[in-house]
């Protein structure tokens, strides 16, 4: 079959324009957010508990190790809020058992439209405690189900311990050397890369004013099927016969646009080729 000299030129330039004006649409994607705008509800994606929408494959789960001793309480607030930014979710944890027990708050997002779970990802939520004293603070990515502590399926993970950020780089944990101060708002910001499973993240003590930044390349927990998980977790291991309280915000979930552009520039180099290849 013979083209006209004119005809593949513009079908080229009509195609890399289209393709440049959909990848700039994925750059500037929308993330998956939860800012808690919605008040207390079960029909609103940003409300407490909830409904699935907005990129959320469902409401806020309650999980804990210890069904029956635990109960973890959430509310909508609009006391003092974090980082002047209005509702937030004011979250307790009573543990009435003589162990320690966790209790957490727990949702999933769709990690296979918009947001690709096999891509990296950028995590960021805003927290804060009045205090410190009665538990280990724990914020989690899990594989497979809504998880109710730290285990095998967790894919990154930071927590408090002994008074002090840390984060677990595989089977290891270490200390950030930044201190949890009570009524400090913490800001995470999590760049998450299931391509290589590993982490990097910053904290952020918006209150003080102080920033820790992480190693790069901190190994996932769950380093198997070159994914990230979809179920976020924010809890607290309590302490026997005690109740721990907490408050979260301004959650979002981000693809990265450098990684959907790397994509985008790939289908064009294809497509170039096959050009080329057509019109030898």
């Amino acid at each position: 079959m013979k083209y006209s000299s004119t005809f593949p030129g513009a079908l080229t330039f009509s195609f890399v324009l289209n393709i440049l004006l959909f990848s700039a649409t994925l750059g500037h994607a929308s993330p998956i957010v939860a800012n808690f705008s919605g008040g207390t509800n079960t029909t609103n994606p940003d409300g407490y508990t909830g409904a699935a929408g907005n990129g959320w494959s469902a409401g806020w789960v309650t999980t804990t190790n210890t069904p029956g001793s635990v109960n973890v309480t959430g509310t909508i607030s609009t006391a003092s809020p974090l980082n002047s930014g209005g509702d937030y979710l004011s979250v307790s944890v009573a543990n009435s058992s003589g162990a320690t027990a966790t209790g957490f708050e727990t949702r999933q997002f769709n990690g296979s439209t918009g947001i690709s779970v096999t891509q990296p990802i950028t995590y960021s939520w805003t927290f804060s405690t009045p205090s410190f004293t009665t538990g280990q603070f724990v914020f989690l990515n899990n594989v497979g189900s809504a998880p109710s502590g730290t285990g095998g399926s967790n894919t990154w993970v930071i927590s408090e311990n002994d008074s002090t950020w840390t984060y677990r780089d595989n089977t290891t944990t270490v200390s950030t050397t930044m201190s949890i101060v009570s009524g400090s708002v913490y800001k995470f910001t999590l760049l998450s890369d299931p391509t290589s499973y590993t982490y990097s993240f910053k904290i952020d003590n918006i209150t003080a004013g102080t920033t820790y930044t992480s190693p790069t390349g901190i190994n996932y927990r769950n380093k198997t099927g070159n994914s990230d998980g979809t179920y976020l977790g924010y809890g607290v291991f309590t302490n026997p016969s005690s109740t721990s309280t907490f408050s979260l915000d301004t959650i979002a979930i981000v693809p990265e646009p450098g990684t959907m552009g790397l994509t985008v520039l790939s289908a064009v180099a294809g497509m170039f080729l096959m050009y080329r290849r057509r019109k030898a």
